[in-house]
């Protein structure tokens, strides 16, 4: 996908059942890789320091729903 300035991003859903074991996950991580296997196009890599503090702010959302 791409947002309104045109810089490109992703999107997608989780179920509510798995909700958890996704932020624990990403609670965790400290990188992300996406892969495009059958294309020719370079891996996206970025760092995902400081997804502890995001996580929390997630939290906090979701329960208030």
């Amino acid at each position: 996908m791409h947002f309104g300035d045109g810089d490109a991003g992703l999107q997608f859903d989780i179920s509510r059942k798995q909700l958890d074991q996704f932020l624990q996950e990403f609670r965790d991580s400290n990188r992300l890789s996406v892969r495009f296997p059958e294309e020719d196009v370079t891996d996206w890599n970025g760092s995902l320091e400081g997804t502890d503090v995001v996580t929390s702010s997630f939290i906090g959302c979701i329960r208030k729903l």
